[in-house]
C-alpha cells in the first residue's frame, strides 16, 4: 500500500511537473508570438517606405525624361530655326552679291 502511494505521489509530482513546464511553454510562445508580430509589423511598414519611395522615384524620372524630352524638341527646333535663318542669310549675300556685280 505505501509503494501505491508512493508511485501515486511520484505521478502527481510528473504531472505538476508537466503542468508547469506547459504554461512555461505557453508563455514563451505568446512572448514570441508577441516579438514576431511586431517585426512584421516593422516590416510591413519598411515595405510600404520602400514601396512609396520607389513611387516618388519612377515619378521623377518619368518627370526627367519628360523634361529630356522637352529639352530635346525645344534643342532641335533650336537648331531648326538657326539652319534656316543661316539659309535666309546665304540667300540674302547671294542676293546683295547678285546685285553689286550687276
Amino acid at each position: 500500500k505505501d509503494l501505491a502511494v508512493e508511485h501515486a505521489a511520484r505521478v502527481e509530482n510528473q504531472v505538476a511537473q508537466l503542468q508547469q513546464q506547459a504554461q512555461n511553454q505557453a508563455i514563451f510562445c505568446r512572448a514570441a508570438n508577441m516579438q514576431l508580430s511586431s517585426q512584421l509589423a516593422s516590416c510591413h511598414a519598411s515595405k510600404l517606405d520602400c514601396d512609396s519611395a520607389r513611387t516618388i522615384l519612377q515619378t521623377e524620372l518619368q518627370s526627367a525624361r519628360a523634361g529630356q524630352h522637352s529639352d530635346q524638341s525645344a534643342l532641335v527646333e533650336e537648331v531648326d530655326r538657326l539652319v534656316a535663318d543661316s539659309a535666309t542669310v546665304e540667300e540674302r549675300l547671294r542676293n546683295l552679291t547678285l546685285h553689286r556685280d550687276s
